[in-house]
């Protein structure tokens, strides 16, 4: 095929020009490049898988790693309910026993043991005038003689007074008594004066003897016998109600479960379905044992108590 030839026409000048024009490539457009974004990307947020072990330990404040740590945790329980209600029958037994003492048995008489009490508490007391006071009727003690004891009570170490009789001598100064004359013929203002400090003397004795309680032996017999037929009536008006109303356990043991909610979603952590046993005589026997020891135990009944006795269940 014939080389196709095309005749330029002009002068050297113009027709150079119109070469270098026409061999002039088209501009290459580039695509334009997409404006990159500076913003550093964040790794995603990846939830915190429950750890229901954890979990568990913390509610329990006890180590618990997997579900044979779980098993051992609820036999540990059992160990140490058994251990608790033998310790609680030990002290029951222990306060009974010390009640059934009676510490009188150790003292001549009633007013020796308030002495011997006071003179615990109060050891600078003088025992001696102590004992006078008690064995006599502070009312009817004569009152020159009730404020004397007054004096002499805390000067148990005679530190003020050599004897009695020096302290009756002083009571006697102190309220100008005249120990030559009767009381009735003292001075008006003398027997007002000695009469209220045998008043004062008075309380402050009365005061001392009502600070010391005197223990009532009780009689153990008795009193078991005493509360064990309060124990069998509070029984047998608790019982009926109780059973009437925890027939419900038996109807919602079809499963027990422990959940707890991990991001808007039940996990359970504990799981056990009775299944056919739900009238199993384990189930029954239990359910029982529930309604006998709530029953000796509780002191009233109502629908609340009930409904707490069955969710725990």
């Amino acid at each position: 095929m014939a080389e196709e030839h095309k005749i330029v026409q002009g002068t050297l000048e113009e027709i150079a020009t119109k070469l270098a024009v026409e061999q002039v490539p088209d501009p290459v457009v580039e695509p334009e490049k997409p404006i990159e974004d500076k913003t550093t990307e964040k790794d995603p947020v990846v939830p915190e898988t429950f750890d229901k072990y954890k979990y568990l330990s913390e509610q329990f404040e006890t180590e618990i790693k997997d579900d044979e740590g779980l098993n051992t945790f609820k036999n540990s329980l059992n160990e140490k309910i058994k251990k608790f209600d033998q310790l609680q029958q030990d002290y029951e037994k222990a306060q009974s026993e010390l009640k059934a003492i009676n510490p009188l048995k150790f003292f001549a008489n009633k007013d020796k043991y308030i002495e011997n009490q006071l003179l615990i508490k109060y050891p600078d007391l003088d025992s001696s005038i102590l004992s006078k006071v008690l064995t006599n009727d502070i009312e009817k003690m004569d009152v020159l003689q009730i404020i004397t004891y007054k004096e002499l009570l805390k000067d148990s170490k005679g530190e003020i007074f050599e004897s009695e009789s020096d302290a009756y001598d002083f009571v006697c100064k102190k309220t100008g008594y005249d120990k030559d004359l009767s009381f009735d013929e003292q001075d008006q203002s003398v027997k007002i004066a000695i009469k209220a400090m045998a008043k004062e003397a008075r309380e402050e004795f009365n005061k001392l003897k009502s600070e010391i309680e005197v223990p009532v032996p009780i009689d153990l017999t008795a009193e078991k016998t005493k509360q064990s037929e309060l124990a069998q009536a509070n029984y047998d008006k608790m019982k009926p109600l109780i059973e009437r109303d925890l027939q419900a356990i038996q109807n919602g043991l079809d499963k027990i479960e422990i959940t707890t909610k991990e991001n808007g979603k039940d996990e359970v952590l504990f799981s056990y379905n009775l299944e056919e046993f739900k009238n199993s005589k384990i189930v029954k026997d239990t359910i029982q044992q529930v309604i006998e020891f709530t029953a000796r135990n509780a002191r009233e009944w109502n629908k609340e108590i009930a409904e707490k006795v069955i969710s725990a269940t």
